[in-house]
């Protein structure tokens, strides 16, 4: 505010008060959802020989004010094969079924 209508005059005192004044009108700040970070390098497989897993990490940027959590997990886990140990077969590790469109799809992993 400007206190010029009227000026004071004739020895008169200025407004009283402060010229300008502020106050927050965004009481309740936007919830922000959790994020992933992107994921880590892969861990060295858990076995020198044979089957072992491997894994990778990322971290949440937790929510803020009321936002989601992030989905899904922060450890991907996966096989591995170092080849096999002395005197060993290796056979399958694992099979994955997954419907893709209206059809079941096998897939099989083997090592060595």
């Amino acid at each position: 505010r400007v206190c010029n209508y009227p000026p004071p005059k004739d020895n008169g005192q200025p407004c009283g008060g402060n010229s300008d004044e502020s106050r927050s009108c965004f009481d309740n700040p936007c919830p922000v959802d959790g994020f992933w970070s992107a994921w880590g390098s892969w861990s060295a497989c858990s076995k020198t020989c044979g089957h072992g897993q491997k894994e990778r990490r990322r971290t949440c940027q937790q929510p803020l004010n009321g936002g989601r959590p992030c989905p899904g997990e922060p450890t991907d886990r996966t096989y591995c094969c170092q080849g096999p140990c002395s005197g060993q077969r290796l056979e399958v590790v694992s099979t994955t079924e997954l419907t893709v469109g209206h059809r079941l799809v096998a897939t099989t992993t083997k090592c060595g």
